[in-house]
């Protein structure tokens, strides 16, 4: 492996790079490179959706080191493989960069020449963009030499699994390969962990983040009330989404679909009209089906054929084209279209800044999916991004962004008319901040008492409130004291019984015990039921907030560091690792036959359950 310091550098000739990255972009790239000179063979990137992940990736490509091999990139839809090939010609120069999807084809031997289009005989190109579908069949991907690649940037890696043979035999193909993944949401719905397939986790830049920095739109959650819109009707089944035949089921009446595009048209045009006279507001709408897609749409265009409102169109995976696709999306993006229905296929990839609006008609209980959909509408608007680059600080980043004719986006989330909407994810899910489930029922509740309205400042308040009371708790719990006074028995051994005497014992400060559900929760994170019934209600609550701020960190669990420590891995070291690296240590620990010592810890379990 090279070392750190000859892995960074620009390998493009020596040409400026037309992109000039962020600081958070270098710093990632940077993370990224130290990562494999650290001897980490993949490492896995995550970013928030508008941050600029195939930025960062062109840029990686840029600066590898020719001689290691050429670069490959795999993405998984024609949207996707567009966008990367138009922003590594665009960072890599034109001839630089290559596709292998469906009739195109990449040039095969890297030290052979390839004919330009007037028929000069050139060098092969360094770069080449392939569909996962087109490169993982056999004829395909056995056409290139093993040590083609010296690099494998995956997009959407969430998608890999280490038992999918699309990507496994690809990244297998390719031994010698450096692999990196990115993604905004690197969490699959089946709980499998990333850890099997990435080594290591470079670095994590969520949207909270990025909103403070002045780099995204801020999202605002609003309640509507849609009649025939109960969530309470679904199944639900701990650690499952809801499906989307159930979604279907429950909105495949006229009635719902009927009061969910009258609140989005009444949102759309008088939000818009804020804005400037007559202007309605750029939506995307996300379906549980194509089908209500379709409905959603034809409702649409019946209210604007009747009073202007604006046009509506449809976009899906199983019915429309590329072309087709494309088209509709360009008319989206330059107003002629105001509604986008879509199902399943602008969730990921789909790019378009003028999104100032969305509808939530796909409920979810799985916060990746909520983070995908809300990331639709948070890019700023192109024309202030010069602004925003060479802006001073993220104060005057997000004074341009509050000046601009897009300050916020509008997040239209349906409620029903039971109100049942703690089952699916909010703004605090999608934000990535440390907000415990009492502060997101606090800000929920006082959002749908008032406006309907739910914002990160709002979040925030409700935190400080929900913070106070609970500072008053612990003030009271701590000055409560239950004065028992008791008559013992002092019994002389010499005494037979006739003359024992009686005094009254001090009174004693009663010790508040672990509430069940503590008990309960930290049993799952790796204690055992004797070391709890020793803590006190005070350690117990530090154990758990301990235990949380790991998960919201994406530190190793508890059970995690003591097996590690049992290992022979020093204590010190098992508490920073990241999750990712402490599945990858405790699998190669198995693997590799290692005995458990004895330790200060006793270990209560494999915390499947946390």
């Amino acid at each position: 492996m090279d070392s750190f310091p000859a892995l960074y550098a620009d390998q493009i000739g020596q040409e400026t790079c037309p992109l000039n990255p962020r600081a958070y972009q270098e710093q990632v790239i940077e993370s990224v490179y130290q990562q494999w000179a650290f001897g980490h063979r993949s490492t896995l990137v995550q970013m928030a959706t508008g941050t600029g992940k195939t930025a960062v990736g062109s840029l990686i490509a840029r600066r590898f080191p020719e001689h290691r091999g050429r670069v490959l990139v795999l993405a998984n839809r024609d949207e996707l493989i567009r966008q990367w090939e138009d922003t590594m010609r665009f960072v890599c120069n034109n001839d630089q960069v290559e596709v292998e999807h469906g009739e195109r084809r990449a040039t095969r031997n890297r030290r052979s020449l390839r004919r330009d289009a007037q028929g000069r005989r050139r060098a092969f190109a360094r770069i080449v963009v392939a569909s996962k579908d087109t490169m993982w069949r056999e004829k395909r991907l056995s056409s290139f030499e093993q040590d083609e690649f010296g690099l494998i940037i995956v997009d959407e890696c969430s998608a890999w699994s280490d038992d999918c043979p699309t990507w496994h035999n690809i990244i297998q193909h390719f031994p010698g390969a450096s692999v990196v993944g990115v993604d905004a949401t690197p969490f699959r719905s089946d709980n499998k962990s990333m850890g099997r397939v990435f080594d290591s986790v470079a670095c994590k830049y969520l949207m909270l983040q990025a909103v403070q920095d002045g780099w995204l739109v801020e999202p605002v959650q609003q309640y509507v009330m849609v009649d025939g819109y109960d969530l309470s009707s679904l199944s639900n089944v701990k650690g499952k989404d809801w499906s989307d035949k159930e979604i279907h089921h429950m909105l495949r009446q006229e009635k719902p679909l009927q009061a969910m595009a009258q609140q989005t048209v009444d949102y759309a045009v008088f939000e818009g009209a804020k804005k400037r006279p007559g202007h309605v507001l750029s939506t995307l709408i996300f379906n549980a089906s194509v089908d209500l897609a379709r409905h959603m749409a034809d409702i649409l265009n019946r209210r604007h054929a009747r009073d202007g409102t604006g046009k509506a169109a449809v976009v899906s995976s199983r019915d429309t084209d590329a072309v087709t696709r494309r088209r509709i999306f360009d008319e989206f993006e330059e107003g002629k279209i105001k509604y986008l229905c879509n199902y399943g296929i602008a969730t990921r990839g789909y790019d378009n800044p003028n999104i100032e609006m969305l509808v939530l008609g796909r409920p979810t209980k799985f916060a990746p999916l909520m983070i995908q959909m809300v990331g639709r509408s948070s890019r700023p608007l192109r024309e202030i991004t010069k602004a925003l680059n060479e802006a001073p600080n993220s104060a005057a980043r997000r004074a341009i962004i509050a000046a601009s004719s897009k300050p916020t986006a509008l997040i239209l989330d349906p409620v029903g008319t039971t109100g049942v909407h703690s089952l699916s994810m909010d703004l605090g899910d999608v934000l990535g901040g440390d907000y415990g489930e009492a502060v997101i029922r606090e800000a929920k509740t006082r959002a749908l008492q008032t406006d309907g309205r739910l914002t990160k400042e709002e979040i925030e308040e409700a935190k400080k409130r929900v913070d106070a009371v609970e500072a008053e708790e612990l003030r009271k719990r701590k000055s409560f004291i239950v004065e028992s006074t008791h008559n013992s028995r002092q019994v002389d051994w010499k005494d037979k019984g006739t003359n024992a005497t009686f005094a009254p014992e001090a009174p004693k400060k009663k010790q508040m015990e672990p509430t069940l559900a503590q008990t309960e929760f930290l049993v799952r994170a790796g204690y055992t039921k004797d070391e709890v019934a020793r803590m006190s209600f005070g350690e117990a609550g530090k154990n758990v907030a301990d235990a949380k701020r790991r998960f919201k960190l994406g530190l190793a669990r508890i059970w995690q560091v003591r097996k590690m420590v049992r290992f022979g891995i020093p204590k010190e070291r098992a508490e920073v690792m990241s999750k990712i690296d402490a599945d990858r240590t405790l699998e190669s620990a198995k693997r590799n036959g290692w005995q458990e010592q004895a330790s200060e810890y006793s270990y209560a379990g494999d915390g499947n359950n946390f």
